[in-house]
């Protein structure tokens, strides 16, 4: 029955997920469209252009933020990691990844 279901080698559940995959690229295409249209009625001050700076390190905060407040030691760790890493390099990538790393080792020795 299974094998009657597939459509050329794709089972439907996969056709609902690449279906989904598409979906996704064509509202951020979208986005990135409408975004760009949008941003062209406006002049570039010196203050919209800090709010546009700021924005990506806003949301990766939040998300951070978020999973640390859902409580852990990983995660936190990893936070403080990555804040004493750009205090004393003053290189966000190494940070990241010293804090990616701590992350990953965590998680691989408590399970």
């Amino acid at each position: 029955m299974a094998d009657s279901l597939m459509i050329s080698g794709v089972a439907p559940g996969d056709l609902a997920i690449y279906g989904a995959i598409v979906m996704m690229a064509l509202v951020i295409y979208a986005m990135r469209i409408a975004g760009g249209e949008l941003m062209s009625l406006f002049s570039m001050t010196p203050r919209l252009k800090a709010v546009l700076t700021a924005m990506a390190t806003a949301v990766l905060i939040a998300i951070v933020a978020a999973e640390c407040a859902r409580g852990g030691l990983r995660p936190s760790s990893a936070v403080l990691v990555a804040a004493a890493g750009m205090v004393i390099t003053k290189s966000p990538l190494f940070s990241i990844a010293l804090a990616m790393t701590l992350a990953g080792l965590a998680r691989w020795l408590m399970g």
